[in-house]
């Protein structure tokens, strides 16, 4: 049986993170500046300007979808629907509630037609 002899370790090179362009400065960040970061994301007053007061945000799932609207709109602002029939009817009804005109939708699946489809059906 012949024994392979152990080569040298070498000295592995430090990876260094170049500033493209579109490449997050997250990743570059230590812990405590991403902590900073996160506390200055959930604040309050981020002075961004608002250009779409009767907006609403979908973010589209398999099993469920969360909505968002203005803090200004609802006590509780992100909520999260079913996929089922009663339930898209019961998020319009909410978005309407809201007084919601315009919908940005996020999906990356196509269980995005019927949520578009429902949010248009009238009240009965």
């Amino acid at each position: 049986m012949k024994l392979r002899k152990e080569q040298p370790q070498q000295k592995q090179k430090k990876r260094t993170l170049r500033a493209w362009p579109g490449v997050s400065r997250w990743h570059q960040m230590n812990r405590k500046q991403r902590r900073e970061m996160a506390r200055k994301i959930q604040a309050e007053d981020l002075s961004l300007e608002v250009v779409h007061p009767h907006a609403a945000g979908i973010d589209i799932g398999n099993e469920s979808h969360y909505v968002a609207v203005s803090s200004t709109r609802d006590e509780q602002p992100v909520r999260r629907f079913g996929c089922t029939t009663a339930e898209l009817k019961a998020m319009a009804a909410w978005l309407k509630q809201c007084g919601i005109r315009t919908v940005a939708l996020q999906s990356t699946i196509a269980a995005s037609r019927p949520t578009c489809l429902a949010s248009n059906v009238p009240n009965r």
